[in-house]
């Protein structure tokens, strides 16, 4: 007999591959003079945020939260590809939310487990392909939110260092914030300089937080190299890793 979380993640699949195949369509009802088919489209998003947003931990508990990607990278190409400057612009006001909403998710799926004992060596390396696949997400939101996606990820931060949330929320919000790295210009001077800032205020309190934080140093280097008062006050923590043999390297 099949489980519930074999149903879930059928039942997942196939509202997934729905959303997918017809993205075109959830657009154009969206800015239909219908309110029922606006409805409908601002339903079945919902319905699919639902679904990356399973509660649980993946892959031990959930399995579904993955399979939404697709649908998520299939609605912002349609959105993008519009031809139609002032109707492009309209929807991407409409479907905004759902893309702000999408990173926060994103966040929170990323996070490294608590205690990662009940993984197994092949549930560790499907963890780590989702991580993969969220970073992957997480570049189609800077392709369609430009800026205000890194400024949403700032957001995040700064209210993951303000109320001192785990250290495994605020190494997930380092994580997507590398993603950018080939979105953001190098003469970016607003929200960049928040975020590097914000970097001696993490909670470095083991290896993976920290190690996270030196491949965005990296991945920012020639931002960085642009942006010189806002290197110095990052050198101290790569200076830092130096004395521990596990981070030589990244650093």
């Amino acid at each position: 007999m099949i489980g519930d979380k074999e149903k879930s993640e059928c039942i997942t699949k196939l509202i997934t591959q729905f959303g997918e195949n017809l993205a075109q369509l959830i657009i154009q009802m969206a800015i239909a003079p219908n309110q029922q088919s606006q409805t409908l489209s601002h339903r079945f998003c919902c319905l699919i945020m639902k679904c990356t947003d399973m509660k649980g931990q993946y892959p031990v508990e959930e399995t579904c939260s993955e399979l939404t990607f697709s649908f998520w990278y299939a609605l912002q190409e349609e959105v993008t590809s519009i031809d139609d400057d002032e109707q492009r612009i309209i929807l991407l006001e409409l479907f905004r939310p759902y893309f702000e909403r999408l990173i926060e998710v994103l966040i929170s799926k990323g996070q490294l487990p608590e205690n990662d004992s009940s993984f197994t060596s092949e549930d560790k390396e499907t963890f780590r392909c989702y991580r993969v696949d969220i970073t992957d997400t997480m570049m189609c939101m800077h392709t369609v939110l430009s800026n205000r996606a890194m400024e949403v990820l700032a957001n995040h931060l700064s209210l993951a260092v303000e109320q001192n949330q785990s250290w495994q929320r605020q190494e997930s919000i380092i994580q997507l914030v590398g993603a950018g790295s080939e979105y953001v210009p190098l003469d970016e001077n607003q929200i960049l300089p928040r975020i590097f800032l914000l970097l001696p205020k993490l909670n470095f309190c083991n290896s993976s937080i920290i190690n996270a934080t030196l491949m965005v140093l990296g991945q920012y280097s020639s931002w960085l190299g642009h942006h010189q008062e806002t290197l110095q006050n990052c050198v101290h923590l790569c200076i830092n890793a130096l004395s521990n043999s596990e981070l030589i390297q990244s650093a």
